[in-house]
């Protein structure tokens, strides 16, 4: 009777073991940032050299973005933008007649819900008094909410403002990206103008 009881005392234990693990695992895929980019395989990118943004104001803002961005996020990204374009080689103009290609970009959000189920161990009243009670388990499940942003950055030839390239990133938005978003905006521009040009 204890022999069987430890062992399946030790299956439960187990089992929770292995939920432990699982939750970490699916927390660290929340938190990771996902990337990528297609673009206009028949146009040259080799004579690119200068750039400058779409529009005066070149952010495309949904209807369901995030109304919790700070006004300083798109300062952010901008800054981001030209600074990571610049360091790969490319120069900047305040002319679009002078530029090679256009840039503009996108902020979008929703919430996003991550589940998964658990076994819960516990003992029952035994009818005698002398005899421990036996040991149970239910399954159990849990629910978490998530804000996943995608940030995305596209390019357009100048002479003819056509879409070639399109490069997005998409992450879940801690409290903490939100009270300091600049280092994340930074972290997602550099992994998604990485492959840039193709």
């Amino acid at each position: 009777m204890k022999g069987s009881l430890s062992s399946f005392v030790r299956r439960a234990v187990a089992g929770l073991k292995g939920w432990a693990v699982l939750a970490v695992l699916l927390l660290s895929s929340c938190a990771s940032m996902k990337t990528g980019v297609h673009f206009d395989e028949q146009y040259d990118f080799a004579g690119m050299k200068t750039f400058t943004w779409l529009s005066d104001e070149p952010a495309v803002i949904p209807p369901d973005a995030d109304p919790g961005n700070s006004p300083l996020l798109h300062r952010y990204i901008k800054e981001a933008i030209r600074d990571t374009f610049e360091e790969g080689g490319f120069r900047w103009v305040e002319d679009r007649a002078d530029a090679d290609f256009l840039v503009g970009y996108l902020i979008g959000s929703r919430d996003r819900i991550a589940s998964s189920t658990y076994s819960e161990v516990y003992q029952g009243r035994s009818w005698f008094p002398d005899e421990p009670g036996t040991y149970m388990s239910t399954e159990a499940a849990d629910h978490q909410v998530f804000r996943e942003s995608t940030l995305s950055v596209d390019v357009f030839a100048a002479a003819t403002q056509q879409p070639i390239w399109h490069g997005w990133a998409t992450r879940t938005i801690t409290d903490a990206d939100r009270s300091a978003p600049r280092a994340p905006v930074r972290e997602a521009i550099s992994q998604i103008l990485a492959p840039f040009p193709p």
